[in-house]
């Protein structure tokens, strides 16, 4: 699996299906404490995406260029 997907109709772009994004998304709900059982806001969805993106451009710099550019993804949202 991916960790982004193509931008769509929601404008999100972080694949919470894959298992390694999955496992971030759920210990970003515990560290807000939100619902494990209830998806999160659009905001919430907005700020974890954010979160991932960064960490993304700070491990892969070079990659997460390409990427983003090829996913039409901003660097910050």
């Amino acid at each position: 699996m991916a960790i982004f997907m193509p931008m769509n109709e929601y404008g999100f772009c972080v694949n919470i299906s894959d298992p390694r994004i999955r496992e971030k998304y759920e210990s970003f709900k515990k560290r807000k404490g939100l619902p494990q059982h209830f998806p999160i806001s659009d905001q919430e969805r907005i700020e974890f995406e954010a979160e991932i993106r960064e960490k993304f451009l700070e491990m892969y710099p070079e990659r997460a260029e390409i990427m983003f550019r090829a996913l039409n993804i901003e660097k910050d949202p």
